[in-house]
């Protein structure tokens, strides 16, 4: 139960921000599930309204 969800459109972009919330972590910084984000992957840009 996330407070915040950023949805993305697909794996692509969920490995980006996966690798990014790495990256942060690895240099000191917060992961982003202590700021109450979760990444969702939607599957397709099409599915994404049905997703929410």
């Amino acid at each position: 139960m996330a407070k915040k969800v950023v949805v993305c459109e697909g794996a692509t972009e969920v490995g980006f921000l996966r690798g990014f919330d790495d990256y942060q972590v690895e240099n000191k910084k917060d992961p982003f599930s202590f700021h109450g984000v979760a990444i969702l992957n939607a599957g397709a840009g099409s599915k994404v309204k049905k997703k929410l």
